[in-house]
């Protein structure tokens, strides 16, 4: 599980995650105390991304993904943080190559995950 917080004042907004993550299932799970995150979204101006839960998109790793957008995006800004999310989505739907297997493979994916998790709370309940 990932904590976040964001603390916003009127001139700044701070930003704080953990840096575990788990993957596989018991017995064969593993726990790793270093990852990252929390990626700068531009280089010349203050605005930063926080993934948590998979930290992949169509099994390419996010974290790639954000630093190719951050080398593409270059000195280009945008007046509000809506924009950045408009354009980051933008460039997932045409520059992340995926085929309709990978489509499916994210499906089931999410899926699996999604009935995982009820199936723990049923049994814990």
């Amino acid at each position: 599980m990932t904590a976040e917080i964001a603390i916003l004042n009127k001139s700044a907004i701070a930003l704080a995650a953990d840096s575990a993550v788990s993957i596989g299932q018991p017995p064969n799970l593993k726990i790793y105390n270093t990852v990252n995150k929390i990626f700068e979204f531009s280089c010349h101006r203050p605005v930063a991304i926080m993934i948590y839960g998979r930290l992949d998109y169509m099994g390419l790793p996010l974290e790639t993904i954000i630093k190719e957008y951050r080398n593409r995006l270059g000195q280009k800004s945008f007046p509000r943080i809506s924009d950045y999310r408009d354009d980051f989505l933008s460039y997932l739907s045409n520059n992340v190559p995926f085929d309709d297997v990978d489509e499916m493979d994210n499906v089931y994916l999410l899926v699996f995950d999604l009935f995982t998790r009820a199936a723990k709370k049923y049994k814990d309940s």
